[in-house]
């Protein structure tokens, strides 16, 4: 019978004793729902550090190629010509750069920013600690940076 009470010859309801065994789940049940979350965790924490890694980097990445950008200005604003020559800390502090920990940059030959604002064009190669290279192309006169290609 598929009902749970079933009355009796004697009109009293009494409850079938296997109906108790039937409610609720088993252990073997939630052993399981646990072991399938435990895997999706698994999979998903290692993601979300990649997913964070990379939303950092882009935005530091953007913040050096906004610094970039603003030498230009910055040599216009201080009425003093700017010369990015090197990659050394202390070339780039002078150009008033200020990178991101344990950034780099590589610049293929000197790259001159007048007092108007305007540059001869160069490139620069950007380091992340991690070791990506983002190759940057920063174009005459006005020495915009564009990405040039991804190593």
């Amino acid at each position: 019978m598929s009902a749970i009470f079933q009355i009796a010859e004697s009109g009293h309801c009494r409850m079938r004793s296997h109906a108790k065994a039937e409610a609720g789940f088993t252990l073997l049940e939630i052993l399981v729902v646990l072991a399938i979350g435990a895997l999706v965790i698994a999979t998903v924490i290692p993601a979300m550090g990649r997913v964070v890694d990379a939303v950092t980097y882009d935005s530091e990445l953007q913040d050096v190629v906004g610094q970039l950008d603003q030498l230009g200005f910055r040599a216009f604003t201080s009425g003093k010509p700017i010369v990015l020559a090197d990659g050394t800390p202390q070339t780039i502090a002078t150009a008033g750069l200020d990178l991101p920990r344990a950034w780099s940059l590589s610049i293929s030959r000197p790259i001159h920013f007048n007092s108007v604002g305007m540059c001869d064009g160069g490139s620069v190669s950007v380091t992340a600690p991690d070791g990506r290279t983002t190759a940057l192309q920063l174009a005459a006169p006005d020495c915009a940076a564009t990405r040039a290609t991804n190593r």
